[in-house]
């Protein structure tokens, strides 16, 4: 299994919050480090960036697929449905690991 490095993250992060708006800014790096190990926690980035937590952690997650030969096959408003109902609390990670796997394909 690959995992995506602390350094793709961060480089990541600071493309995101480019693009989309926000500080740049992370909390505490050995906290971001440590939930890089734990994929399907997107949970843990909310308490680690100031802002686009969610959008990282998606996008974190979505590299750490590709890089293992997966991909989603998801609407964005599925997606994006699933991560804030991840973020709040609203479903655990097991039910986050089912949406995925209901939803992941082999890289073509």
């Amino acid at each position: 299994m690959h995992y995506i490095s602390l350094v793709q993250v961060v480089v990541l992060h600071r493309r995101i919050i480019e693009q989309s708006g926000g500080t740049p800014r992370i909390l505490y790096l050995e906290a971001l480090e440590s939930a890089l190990q734990q994929p399907l926690d997107s949970r843990l980035f909310a308490t680690i960036l100031i802002d686009g937590n969610k959008r990282t952690g998606h996008a974190a997650m979505e590299v750490f697929l590709v890089l293992n030969g997966h991909e989603l096959w998801a609407s964005v408003d599925d997606a994006e449905e699933i991560i804030l109902r991840v973020a709040s609390g609203k479903i655990g990670r097991e039910q986050f690991a089912d949406w995925i796997e209901a939803h992941l394909h082999p890289l073509k």
